[in-house]
C-alpha cells in the first residue's frame, strides 16, 4: 500500500514538475498589469490612453554626478554621444534642469536682496527693542533686589528690636526684685538701669539698641517718679508699657512713619519711590516676587511693550528679553530673515521648469548633480541604460529600469541563495541523521514539490497572469517548513528506536504524535501566508496563492509521503548502519 501511495504521487509530481521551467516564460513583471482597475494611477492610465493614445515612448531621467575635474558640458557631451549612437526613430536629450537651476538661482538671489533690505531697516529697531527691554529688565531686578532686601532687612530688626525690649523688660524686673527692693532706700533707678543694662550684655552681647532703649526708659520713670521712688512707687508704674512706648519711638526714628504691625511693604515701596525708583518698573519688581520669576518677568515686559513693537518683532520678544548676551541679536536677525524669506516664496513661489523657453535650455550650472531627459521608444531602453552604465558617474532612472534592475537582481540572487541553502540544509541533515538516505530521501520529495508547484502556477499563469517574484517566493516556504517538518518526522522516528519501541510501534508513535502537530502548524502557516491571497492588488494575491501552493504540497510530502518511505525503507532511512549501530 505504501509503494503505491508514493508511485502515484511520483507520478502525479512528474507530471507536474515538467511544465516547471515553462513558468518562466509566462510570468508577468509589471506591477501595473495586476493592479485592479478602480485605483488611481489605473484610472488615469485608463483616461490617457482612451483621449490621448497609447504611445511606445518613454523619459529615461539620467542623474549625471559632476566633480571637479571634469565640466558639467563635457559629462553632459558624453550623453549625447550616446544617444547618437543608437539608430531609434525619435530619440532625443533635453538638459531641462541645468537650465531650471540657473533660474532658480537668479530667483534665489531676488529674494535674499529683497529680504536683505527687510532686514536692513529692521536690524536698527531690533538693537534698540534689545537694549530697552534689557535695561528696564536690569532695573527691574535691581529693583527686585533692593525692595526685598530692605522689607526682609527692616522685618527681622523689627523682630529683633522686640525681642531685644522683651528680653531686656524680663531682666529688668529680677534687677529690681534682687536689687532695688532689697536695697532700698539705698538703691536709685539709675543703678537700676546700669545693673540691667550690664547683665543684658552679659547675656546677649553689646547692642546699641539696648541702651538707648534703657536711656529712654530711666528718662520716663525719672519724669513720673523721681530717681530714688519708694517700691510702692515704682510698682504702681507700667514698666512694661513704658518699655514698648520707648521701643516705638525708636522705631519711628528709624523708620519714620513705619507701622511695625502691617506696614512694612507699603514703608519700603514708598521709600524707594521717595528716592526716585520709577513706580511701573517698581510694581514689576515687587510681583515677580522674592524668588525673581524671571519667566513672568519676560512676560510681564513683553506685554508692556507689545502695543509699541513692530509686528514683525512680536515673535521674538521673548528671545531679547532678560537676555545678557548680545549675541542673540544676530540669532533673531537670522531667523527674522529665514521667516521673511519664507514668506516671500510663499506669496511669490519660484518658477516651474514647464515656464522656461527652449533657448535657455543649453544653459549649464555648475554644482553636484544635473540631470537629462533622454526621450526614446520603449523597446529601446536596456540599450541606452547599458551604455549610459559604462561610467560610475551616470545614473539612469526609471520605472522600467527599477523593474528591469530588481528582476536581474532577484533572478540572479535567488539562484545562488537557494543552492546554498540547499548545500547547508543538505549538510546540516547529514549531521543529524548520521545517514546519507534521510537527508536524500527529503530533499528529493522537497524538490519535486517544488518543481510540482512550479508547475501549478504555470497552469495558472497561462490562464491567469502570475507575478513573477511568486515562484521566487515560494522556495524558502517549501525547503524551510518542509525540511523542519521532516526533521521532526525522522528524529522522533529514530527517538522511539533507540528506547526500544519496534519499527511499526516507533512509526505509529511518529503518525499519532508528530503527524497532529505538524498538521496544525502547516494550517497556522497555510492561512497567515495564504491570507494575502485577498489583498485587493493583483501581484499581492499571486504571492498568497502561491504560499498556499507550497504549503499544501509540502505537508503533503512531508506528512503522507515520508512517513510511507520511512514504512518501506524503515531504519535504512535514520542510520548508515541501523539502530545497532
Amino acid at each position: 500500500m505504501s509503494l503505491l501511495i508514493i508511485v502515484a504521487w511520483l507520478i502525479v509530481m512528474i507530471y507536474l514538475a515538467h511544465y516547471a521551467l515553462r513558468v518562466f516564460g509566462v510570468l508577468t513583471y509589471d506591477e501595473t498589469q495586476l493592479m485592479p482597475s478602480n485605483i488611481e494611477p489605473i484610472i488615469v492610465s485608463n483616461l490617457v490612453n482612451k483621449y490621448i493614445g497609447t504611445s511606445n515612448e518613454t523619459t529615461l531621467v539620467v542623474v549625471v554626478k559632476l566633480d571637479g575635474n571634469e565640466t558639467v558640458e563635457s559629462r553632459l557631451s558624453y550623453v549625447n554621444n550616446a544617444v547618437n549612437a543608437i539608430d531609434a526613430p525619435s530619440i532625443s536629450v533635453m538638459d531641462l534642469l541645468t537650465a531650471y537651476n540657473s533660474v532658480y538661482t537668479i530667483y534665489n538671489e531676488t529674494i535674499s536682496r529683497f529680504a536683505m533690505n527687510v532686514i536692513s531697516n529692521e536690524t536698527p529697531g531690533i538693537w534698540s527693542l534689545y537694549w530697552r527691554l534689557n535695561n528696564d529688565c536690569s532695573t527691574i531686578l535691581s529693583l527686585n533686589r533692593e525692595y526685598y532686601s530692605r522689607v526682609f532687612n527692616i522685618t527681622n530688626n523689627i523682630e529683633s528690636d522686640l525681642n531685644a525690649t522683651i528680653n531686656y523688660g524680663q531682666i529688668l524686673y529680677y534687677e529690681t526684685e534682687n536689687y532695688y527692693l532689697r536695697n532700698y532706700p539705698n538703691a536709685s533707678l539709675t543703678e537700676l538701669f546700669v545693673l540691667s543694662t550690664r547683665k543684658y550684655m552679659s547675656e546677649y552681647g553689646y547692642s546699641e539698641y539696648i541702651n538707648v532703649l534703657a536711656n529712654e526708659t530711666l528718662n520716663k520713670l525719672e519724669v513720673a517718679v523721681g530717681n530714688e521712688p519708694t517700691p510702692y512707687a515704682l510698682a504702681t508704674e507700667n514698666i512694661t508699657g513704658i518699655l514698648l512706648t520707648s521701643y516705638e519711638e525708636i522705631l519711628q526714628e528709624t523708620y519714620p512713619g513705619l507701622n511695625p504691625v502691617s506696614n512694612v511693604t507699603g514703608y519700603v515701596y514708598q521709600s524707594l519711590i521717595n528716592s526716585n525708583a520709577n513706580a511701573t518698573l517698581l510694581r514689576i519688581a515687587i510681583l515677580i516676587g522674592p524668588n525673581t520669576n524671571l519667566n513672568l518677568l519676560r512676560l510681564i515686559l513683553i506685554q508692556e511693550y507689545t502695543n509699541a513693537t513692530p509686528p514683525l518683532l512680536l515673535p521674538y520678544m521673548y528671545q531679547l528679553t532678560c537676555n545678557n548676551n548680545p549675541s542673540i541679536v544676530y540669532s533673531v536677525i537670522y531667523e527674522l530673515n529665514r521667516s521673511v524669506i519664507n514668506v516671500l516664496v510663499q506669496e511669490h513661489p519660484p518658477p516651474s521648469m514647464l515656464d522656461l523657453p527652449d533657448n535657455i535650455t543649453q544653459k549649464f550650472l555648475n554644482g553636484t548633480y544635473t540631470v537629462a531627459f533622454i526621450t526614446l521608444p520603449s523597446s529601446y531602453e536596456d540599450t541606452i541604460y547599458d551604455l549610459l552604465t559604462r561610467k560610475d558617474w551616470t545614473y539612469p532612472v526609471s520605472t522600467d529600469v527599477i523593474l528591469y534592475e530588481l528582476e536581474r537582481m532577484v533572478t540572479s540572487d535567488v539562484n545562488i541563495i537557494d543552492k546554498t541553502t540547499s548545500v547547508l540544509v543538505f549538510i546540516t541533515m547529514i549531521s543529524m541523521l548520521g545517514t546519507l538516505i534521510g537527508p536524500v530521501m527529503s530533499l528529493i520529495a522537497l524538490g519535486l514539490t517544488y518543481l510540482a508547484s512550479l508547475g501549478l502556477l504555470y497552469n495558472w499563469a497561462i490562464h491567469f497572469k502570475l507575478y513573477y517574484l511568486t515562484v521566487y517566493m515560494i522556495a524558502p516556504i517549501i525547503f524551510g517548513i518542509g525540511v523542519d517538518y521532516s526533521m521532526l518526522m525522522l528524529s522522533r522516528y529514530l527517538e522511539e528506536r533507540i528506547r526500544g519501541h519496534g519499527k511499526n510501534e516507533a512509526l505509529r508513535i511518529v503518525l499519532s504524535r508528530v503527524r497532529p502537530t505538524i498538521l496544525v502548524s502547516a494550517s497556522v502557516v497555510g492561512f497567515g501566508l495564504g491570507s494575502f491571497a485577498i489583498s485587493r492588488y493583483g501581484y499581492i494575491q499571486d504571492i498568497g496563492i502561491g504560499f498556499i501552493i507550497a504549503v499544501s504540497l509540502t505537508i503533503t510530502a512531508t506528512a503522507i509521503i515520508l512517513p510511507e518511505a520511512m514504512r518501506l525503507l524503515g531504519d535504512g532511512g535514520i542510520m548508515a548502519h541501523g539502530v545497532k549501530g
